[in-house]
């Protein structure tokens, strides 16, 4: 924490080289300087494509370390985004990209059994995390071309995640954009950090989370945990 505030940044420049994210399995590691350079370059990609503050993304992937460089951009760049369950019907999935309004959505080729049945003309802005995936941009390739400062309006942003579905369709849960800085204490994602922090979690702590990251207990407990300094086993 420095001057109150809460986020990775700090980690990212007091502890560079202390893991983040590891993926359970494979071992693919991205350290805290890692994921404050691509959540800032995908952030500063969202913002040259015209995603801006208030503007809504959807995130449609398996777990693993792009998952979390991405939902960090978003949250630092002041949006809200939508980790969507994979395992909901393609018809499913496409009503909740419309009911959301998503600009952008970002997915990868393991999704192709449910991309390949959707109707994405009305998102303008698309990116693969994996191999080329025809209609999406390479993930790779935007954060290679953007730059790593941070967004010049970066402020918090906000999970919108959606139910299963099983009454009827699922249903959002749009929660105000905070409208603070980015680890500003008095945003609700960095209360729920601090929380944690109460409970144990912290620098050079290691959280496990089993569970896919489009739940929303996972994905916002290792964001918690981002904020803390600790590693995420995913």
């Amino acid at each position: 924490m420095v001057d109150g505030f809460l986020s990775p940044s700090v980690h990212a420049a007091t502890h560079p080289n202390l893991a983040a994210v590891v993926l359970g399995g494979s071992g693919e590691t991205t350290t805290y300087a890692q994921l404050e350079e691509r959540s800032r370059r995908f952030a500063n990609a969202l913002r040259a494509r015209g995603v801006g503050v208030g503007d809504h993304i959807a995130i449609l992937l398996e777990n693993n370390c792009a998952f979390l460089e991405v939902a960090w951009a978003a949250q630092r760049a002041g949006l809200h985004y939508t980790a969507v369950n994979s395992h909901l019907l393609a018809a499913e999935v496409e009503y909740i990209l419309s009911d959301s309004g998503a600009k952008a959505l970002v997915s990868s080729p393991a999704m192709s059994h449910i991309l390949n049945a959707l109707d994405l003309r009305g998102i303008p802005v698309r990116v693969s995390t994996g191999c080329s995936l025809a209609g999406f941009e390479p993930y790779q390739d935007l954060l290679a071309e953007a730059s790593d400062a941070p967004v010049e309006d970066e402020q918090e942003g906000r999970e919108m995640l959606y139910s299963s579905g099983t009454t009827g369709q699922p249903k959002g849960v749009l929660k105000p954009l905070p409208g603070t800085r980015f680890g500003d204490p008095s945003a609700p994602p960095v209360q729920i950090a601090i929380g944690q922090a109460a409970r144990g979690v912290g620098n050079g702590k290691v959280v496990l989370s089993p569970a896919p990251l489009y739940h929303s207990a996972p994905l916002l407990a290792a964001m918690a945990a981002h904020r803390l300094g600790a590693t995420v086993v995913v």
